[in-house]
């Protein structure tokens, strides 16, 4: 007889420490609802979702793997009462459901526990199989060596994250002028020696800003432990078409630790989204032939952000970064009309007719320029360049817009990227290419994706 494969879940240290000591019958059910919370919670990116908040998780996500509904209900009113999660009880039918994040005080670096409810662990089987059974013939060759070769240096990537909250609450103390030591940080982190005592000192005065550091690393290192552990996805989404996987949701900082036999390079489109919206302007007649020229050519030599960056000081005085730069772009291209009318009114004195055409867009539904771009990249990138990719005998990994490949493989790809890009739209992207150090480093301050700060900016 086979058998029963046993699963494990994700659980923080201090959680798992005050669940062994309570008198709790269907443990495995705690466990299950703890790890579910920070699955769900892997998907905030950007700064607004990354905030210590609470995740939208509906019921019926729950009892995918607890059976019952008074199961479930005696799970999360007794997780509640002990103080172990916090739980947002407002929520609207069909709109948005309960939320849920463990309780500040318990946030802590995760450990694995192994599930030994049978039947927990063949809904967790049937759900990894069912994450796997996603096939697009064209797409295979990717998808098995993604299974077979994504893994990551585990060790590394877990001492980098510990090593960054300790210097992010270091800041944090420095600003503050709170007088910690280098070992009491550290216990902050590591939950060691008077962690408790320091922590308390420190949110008296600065609660949300610890929290948001210990949910942060919390989080990270979910993802690589879901890596190291192999638990992994490669689906495409059904809103964007884009390619989702775990390293499409790894911050840039941590893919400098993913494992190979040679030096990893990202080679990614220099301003990616603009350029897409140029390669569907080109055929828009009604459009204003020399602006969309002038845009088009600050966009294809990958200068666009620069020139704005440029054009906002010389108005205002003010000096932005990149990264401020990309971010309002995005508030530009996909807010509400009325929204953020300081920006639109600069970047109309540029571009006019451009500023028109995405007003007249976003007047009916500010999520057209949005699918459009990324049915554009995912076409361009997805259904096109990487299946060619793929008769060449290059796999490479994709996040969006960029190709994730060895340093043998670089010449080739660009060669095709070119190629395709020329072919589709008459006119090729400039492109970046950089080791995965390189990128770790320069992308750390801009690391979102479009997507989520769509939502983030329709929520402000």
């Amino acid at each position: 007889m086979k058998k029963q494969k046993q699963f494990t879940r994700f659980i923080p240290t201090l959680v798992l420490e005050t669940i062994q000591n309570l008198d709790y019958e269907r443990k495995d059910d705690l466990y299950c609802i703890i790890d579910m919370i920070y699955r769900k919670s892997q998907y905030y990116k950007t700064p607004l979702q990354k905030m210590y908040g609470y995740v939208e998780i509906p019921n019926k996500v729950f009892k995918t793997l607890i059976s019952g509904s008074d199961n479930l209900s005696n799970a999360l009113k007794f997780l509640k009462e002990e103080g172990i999660i916090d739980i947002n009880e407002h929520y609207y039918v069909g709109t948005f459901a309960k939320g849920y994040k463990i309780s500040s005080d318990l946030l802590s670096k995760k450990m694995t526990i192994v599930v030994k409810d049978k039947n927990i662990n063949k809904r967790i089987e049937k759900l990894e199989k069912e994450k796997k059974s996603w096939t697009e013939k064209r797409l295979e060759f990717s998808k098995s060596n993604y299974y077979k070769n994504f893994k990551i240096d585990y060790e590394a990537a877990d001492a980098f994250i510990t090593k960054q909250a300790i210097q992010s609450i270091k800041l944090l103390c420095i600003n503050s002028n709170i007088q910690f030591t280098d070992d009491e940080i550290e216990s902050i982190v590591k939950c060691n020696g008077n962690y408790k005592r320091l922590r308390a000192m420190l949110m008296l005065t600065k609660r949300k800003e610890l929290n948001n550091i210990l949910n942060r690393t919390v989080n990270y290192q979910f993802k690589i432990m879901a890596i190291r552990d192999n638990y992994l996805y490669f689906k495409r989404n059904e809103t964007n078409q884009r390619l989702d996987t775990n390293l499409t949701n790894l911050p840039s900082s941590l893919r400098q630790f993913i494992v190979s036999n040679e030096t990893l390079y990202n080679i990614d489109f220099k301003n990616s989204q603009p350029y897409f919206l140029y390669c569907l302007l080109k055929n828009e007649i009604v459009f204003d032939k020399e602006e969309l020229e002038r845009y088009g050519k600050l966009v294809v030599e990958g200068k666009f952000y620069e020139y704005l960056a440029v054009e906002w000081q010389k108005e205002t005085g003010d000096r932005i970064e990149r990264a401020q730069v990309k971010s309002m772009l995005f508030k530009i291209f996909f807010s509400k009309v009325k929204s953020y009318q300081k920006i639109k009114t600069f970047f109309g004195g540029l571009f006019p007719n451009l500023m028109e055409y995405i007003n007249d867009a976003n007047e009916k539904s500010n999520a057209i320029i949005a699918n459009r771009l990324s049915t554009i990249e995912s076409t361009t990138i997805i259904s096109v360049i990487l299946p060619e990719l793929g008769e060449f005998g290059i796999k490479p990994f994709t996040i969006h817009d960029s190709f994730v490949c060895k340093e043998s493989e670089v010449e080739k790809i660009i060669q095709v990227v070119k190629d395709r890009t020329k072919s589709m739209y008459g006119i090729s992207p400039n492109l970046h290419c950089k080791t995965l150090l390189e990128d770790s480093v320069e992308d750390e301050d801009t690391d979102f994706d479009f997507d989520d700060l769509i939502d983030d900016i329709n929520k402000l």
